[in-house]
């Protein structure tokens, strides 16, 4: 259980249903998406980052977007990949390239590298463009 949701399966696709059982989302889910982390040996799990988590649609090869806790669409499910959200950003791929989204689904960085990781605690992200790795600030801008 996450944030007082829990994950649910039906006919092979994911919902969530609240702590009472009452579906919060149907099961029309081909995945959702689940950060892990552990720290002194006890892993968590959790679907939901800044109010929002990643779902997709039609199977292996279909498209993410994000909804929230009540199961509303938030970012339509257009993107290739989707990850959670850190300081209002999202990694995203679309088209095979990666760039960041903020929680309203506007494109923030543009989805122009071949590689994105996290921003850091210190507000900057590591991409890679071919074999060329920078850092960008927030805004897109190399550093």
């Amino acid at each position: 259980m996450t944030e007082g949701l829990a994950i649910v399966q039906l006919n092979r696709r994911l919902g969530f249903i609240d702590k009472t059982g009452k579906e919060i989302t149907p099961c029309i889910y081909s995945d959702i998406y689940v950060s892990t982390t552990t720290s002194y040996g006890v892993t968590i799990r959790k679907s939901f980052s800044e109010g929002l988590t990643g779902v997709q649609i039609n199977g292996i090869n279909g498209k993410w977007g994000y909804i929230d806790m009540t199961g509303q669409e938030i970012i339509p499910c257009i993107y290739d990949a989707a990850f959670e959200f850190t300081d209002g950003l999202a990694r995203v791929v679309f088209n095979g390239k990666w760039g960041f989204i903020d929680k309203t689904g506007e494109v923030v960085i543009p989805c122009i590298y071949d590689v994105a990781f996290p921003f850091s605690k210190g507000g900057t992200a590591t991409v890679r463009v071919g074999e060329e790795r920078f850092n960008i600030d927030k805004t897109g801008k190399k550093l």
